[in-house]
């Protein structure tokens, strides 16, 4: 069923807008123009984008559920041997700085769950 410049699909439940064969050609043709682009874009910059990746391997997966802003907080107070918490802030502030430690600290939380239950 048609009405103006849109048809009804009955299956899906939508109109989807017609197209006139001089519409399709210059929507195709921007297409093409923006595609080569981004392929000279990549071309050009192919070192940095595998620097990129290279970097981005090395860096902690956080876990969505760690930095959920609908999760509510708590304080705790827990004893932790100095020794592996002195190794752990320095690894913290040398390598992931970007990260705060309580972020780390849920998900090292999170990780002893996951893998202590598939046990």
């Amino acid at each position: 069923m048609r009405e103006g410049n849109y048809q009804y699909h009955q299956a899906e439940k939508e109109y989807y807008k017609l197209l006139t064969l001089e519409e399709y050609k210059s929507m195709m043709s921007r297409t093409t123009s923006h595609s080569d682009d981004l392929i000279d874009f990549l071309n050009a910059h192919q070192d940095e984008l595998k620097k990129l990746l290279e970097y981005t391997k090395t860096q902690p997966i956080i876990d969505p559920e760690v930095y959920d802003p609908k999760s509510k907080t708590q304080v705790k107070s827990i004893q932790i041997n100095s020794d592996i918490y002195e190794r752990f802030t320095t690894l913290q502030s040398t390598k992931f700085p970007h990260f705060r430690l309580n972020m780390l600290f849920s998900q090292c939380l999170l990780e002893f769950i996951k893998n202590m239950n598939d046990l």
